[in-house]
């Protein structure tokens, strides 16, 4: 893989592409713009994917107490003349300050205030020529602070473009979301309180008592105890999750609304995402589907329902939803993780009393 941003860091080393031949000044100038790199890196994930260490947002937050650390000792050896240091063990800091319960959002701005800081600390520390004793590592000038500073940033933004790749090539999709505790709790479409859902919910959930196959079998029942209105030729309209779970037939945004409900109805975060399906010359038709919030991560479901051609299944590696997206006729996969259904949808189901003669929307205008 070519190291990214080499050419501006010279020679890489093996493993992340930063080069160490970089002038401290340069060094400073990237550091102070780490949030805008960190922005860049993360896109549209939520923060909570990982490989086999930190996370995201639990690498974002490291950077930014790391600079924090190293801005403080600075300015101690600046304003008191004092220039020994000790180490400090990353891994009880992140215990310590509850890494893995800091938002991606909290932690970008965190870690951005702490690199304006040390930016301009150790831009003095350079010019005054300030020299710091380190435990174990012995005399650390200005300079060799920026150089490992930077070097610590940048290979954790290099870590988050591998996580993203990964999650990637696993085919999961980065989704633009909450916390996942926003996406608990009902509204009058998402009814996860309704006792009708509840008591299905309760059901499944005697029969499965760990999250994820209490899910699987919520996403099961859903997609093959509800007709698709389409594929029964079905004209009744439902929308809330109450009058899918009733009629026992909706389209694919109703389906959705009934499955996040269960979900949620038994404490598991769950959100309604959407895709673009079609193509120019037939024209473009909104399709509904599910994200839960299991191992760490949002995994999306489409609960549709199968038929010839389409085998969709519940799964939290490689998805195996009911359509694969082509760029090339106009279909997209939206960002956005929402709480309830999206207006559009609303809108058209609304007011609808002919499901099969409804106008269905072909965007979104907040995607």
């Amino acid at each position: 893989m070519e190291p990214w941003g080499a050419a501006l860091f010279g020679e890489p080393c093996r493993e992340c592409g930063f080069g160490w031949s970089i002038a401290p000044p340069e060094a400073v100038a990237w550091v102070r713009a780490f949030e805008d790199h960190a922005r860049d890196a993360t896109g549209y994930l939520t923060g909570e994917e990982r490989l086999d260490g930190w996370s995201v947002a639990e690498y974002v937050s490291h950077v930014g107490d790391n600079l924090r650390q190293w801005s403080e000792r600075i300015q101690a050896a600046r304003l008191t003349g004092r220039p020994d240091v000790a180490g400090y063990d990353p891994d009880a800091l992140a215990e310590a300050r509850g890494y893995a319960f800091i938002p991606l959002e909290v932690g970008l701005w965190s870690a951005g205030n702490a690199a304006q800081r040390w930016a301009d600390a150790l831009a003095a520390a350079i010019e005054e020529g300030v020299e710091l004793q380190h435990a174990t590592r012995g005399l650390q000038r200005a300079e060799d602070v920026v150089r490992n500073n930077c070097h610590d940033a940048y290979h954790h933004i290099w870590d988050i473009r591998r996580i993203a790749e990964a999650s990637a090539s696993n085919g999961r999709r980065p989704l633009m979301a909450e916390p996942p505790n926003h996406y608990l709790g009902a509204d009058p479409i998402v009814q996860s309180d309704h006792p009708d859902v509840v008591a299905l919910g309760q059901e499944l959930r005697d029969r499965h008592a760990g999250d994820a196959e209490f899910a699987k079998a919520a996403f099961n029942w859903v997609r093959d105890n509800i007709a698709h209105a389409y594929d029964a030729q079905d004209h009744r309209v439902t929308l809330t999750a109450s009058q899918v779970l009733a009629e026992g037939v909706g389209l694919c945004y109703a389906k959705s609304n009934l499955l996040t409900a269960i979900l949620r109805s038994q404490g598991i975060p769950a959100g309604l995402c959407y895709q673009r399906l079609g193509d120019p010359e037939e024209g473009h038709v909104l399709h509904g589907l599910v994200a839960v919030h299991l191992d760490g991560a949002w995994h999306r479901q489409d609960p549709r329902g199968n038929k010839a051609g389409i085998d969709a299944q519940f799964s939290l590696g490689n998805e195996q939803l009911a359509y694969v997206i082509d760029e090339r006729k106009g279909e997209r996969d939206y960002p956005r993780l929402y709480f309830s259904a999206a207006d559009e949808v609303v809108e058209a189901l609304g007011k609808a009393t002919d499901v099969l003669a409804c106008p269905l929307p072909s965007d979104l205008s907040a995607g």
